[in-house]
């Protein structure tokens, strides 16, 4: 992944996933406050059945796009170009604005 996890929040596992020619990873981490987040880096997108909530610009200008479910659950998607190209970070236990706040302490989404 491009970003470090959080502080405060702790490896608990990782797993491959085969995608066609490739291996893609999941990394789940976990923290005290019952929340959790799962990086993933060259996984198809597989998420939600519902589009996106809406399209972000990240820190480097370019493009993300910011996924819910139930606004319970969120995925921040965006394509980079290198080996993995596809790159997600979803959490549980978060309102949105926390999620957002989350991403644009880890410098993906640029400061409000």
């Amino acid at each position: 992944m491009p970003v470090e996890a959080p502080p405060g929040f702790e490896r608990i596992s990782s797993e491959e996933v085969e995608q066609g020619p490739t291996v893609g990873v999941r990394t789940f981490y976990t923290a005290p406050s019952g929340r959790h987040i799962v990086y993933t880096a060259g996984v198809l997108m597989d998420f939600f059945e519902e589009p996106p909530e809406t399209k972000v610009q990240l820190a480097d200008g370019s493009d993300g796009w910011l996924f819910s479910s139930s606004g319970k659950k969120w995925i921040l998607f965006w394509y980079q170009d290198d080996s993995c190209k596809q790159f997600s970070i979803g959490g549980q236990g978060f309102s949105r604005s926390q999620f957002i706040g989350q991403m644009r302490e880890l410098g993906i989404l640029p400061p409000a």
